[in-house]
C-alpha cells in the first residue's frame, strides 16, 4: 500500500468511525426513551392500584397485604430491569468511546501531514485518549446518572411497599426505603464508574 492508498483508506476508515460514532448515540437515545417509557407505564401502574385497590382496602379496614406485596414486587422488578438498562447504556458508552478515539487518531495523523500542520488545524479533537470513559459532562453519562435516579425511585417505593405489608413503626416508612434508595444510587454510580466504564489498562 502506497502512500496515497493509506490516506484513502484512513479517510474512508474515518467516515465510517463517524457513523458508529453517531450510530452508539442514537442507540443511547434509544435506550434513554425506552427506560423512561418504561418506568412512567410501571409508575402509572403502581399508582392506580395503590389508589384504587389498596386504599378502599384500607378504608373498608380489609387489611389484604397481598396489593402492597405485588407493588413492591413490581417496583422491584421494574429496578432490575433499569439496572439491566444502565448496564447496557454503560457498555455502549464503551463502544462509543472506543470509536470517537479511533477518529481522533485518524484526525490527528492526517492533520500532522505536511502542509496540513500549517494551513489548517483541526477544531475537532485529535487526542487518541479523548474522550475518556467516565465524563460526568458527557450525554451518556448524563443519561447514567437519571436512569440511576429512577431506578433508585423505583427500588425505594418497592421497599415502602414491602414495609407497608410488614406494618413496623412510622419512623420505619420512612427510614428504610430513602437509606435503600440512597444506597442503591450510589452503587449505580460506583459500578458505572469502577466496573463498566473502567479504563483499560495499555
Amino acid at each position: 500500500m502506497n502512500e496515497q492508498e493509506g490516506v484513502d483508506f484512513l479517510l474512508v476508515e474515518h467516515a465510517k468511525t463517524l457513523d458508529l460514532i453517531q450510530h452508539y448515540d442514537n442507540i443511547r437515545v434509544s435506550h434513554m426513551k425506552f427506560a423512561f417509557s418504561y418506568h412512567s407505564v410501571v409508575g402509572t401502574v403502581a399508582f392506580a392500584i395503590y389508589r384504587y385497590l389498596y386504599l378502599s382496602d384500607q378504608q373498608s379496614n380489609n387489611g389484604d397485604i397481598g396489593v402492597p406485596i405485588f407493588l413492591g414486587g413490581l417496583l422491584v422488578l421494574a429496578f432490575l430491569i433499569g439496572f439491566a438498562t444502565v448496564a447496557i447504556v454503560a457498555q455502549n458508552r464503551s463502544y462509543f468511546v472506543i470509536a470517537a478515539r479511533q477518529a481522533n487518531t485518524i484526525r490527528g495523523v492526517l492533520f500532522k501531514r505536511g502542509s496540513l500542520v500549517s494551513s489548517i488545524e483541526s477544531v475537532f479533537p485529535t487526542d487518541p485518549n479523548e474522550p475518556k470513559m467516565f465524563n460526568p459532562k458527557s450525554t451518556h453519562l448524563v443519561t447514567l446518572f437519571l436512569l440511576g435516579v429512577v431506578n433508585s425511585i423505583s427500588f425505594g417505593f418497592g421497599i415502602l411497599f414491602f414495609v407497608m405489608a410488614a406494618k413496623p413503626g412510622l419512623w420505619f416508612y420512612f427510614f428504610l426505603p430513602i437509606t435503600c434508595g440512597l444506597l442503591l444510587l450510589i452503587g449505580q454510580f460506583l459500578l458505572v464508574k469502577y466496573v463498566f466504564l473502567k479504563e483499560k489498562s495499555s
